[in-house]
């Protein structure tokens, strides 16, 4: 839980810092957090929704493929284990105790 938490401040810090920049310099210039709608007094900064759910479906996107990696290595990891061996079973023709 602990290591979700820090990962999830790592992977944000990452959008919220390094890509929504470019892509606000790709897009022209644009900065999410900057947008908002004024009615009367209130104001609503519908950016940082927008900001907010870009970095949730980056933050989703990178921990479903992190959890990938993690089963991929552990099916790995159990499929290359040697097979056990089994001893071969007594074939009897008759079912009595000494079988």
């Amino acid at each position: 839980m602990i290591i979700g938490t820090a990962f999830g401040k790592i992977v944000s810090s990452l959008v919220e810092d390094m890509m929504m920049p470019a892509l606000g310099a790709l897009i022209g210039g644009l900065d999410f957090k900057n947008l908002y709608l004024q009615i009367g007094a209130a104001k609503i900064a519908y950016g940082k929704f927008i900001q907010t759910c870009v970095d949730f479906c980056i933050i989703a996107l990178a921990i479903f493929f992190m959890v990938k990696l993690i089963n991929y290595y552990v099916a790995t990891k159990r499929n290359s284990r040697p097979p056990r061996r089994r001893r071969a079973r007594k074939s009897c023709w008759k079912r009595s105790a000494t079988c």
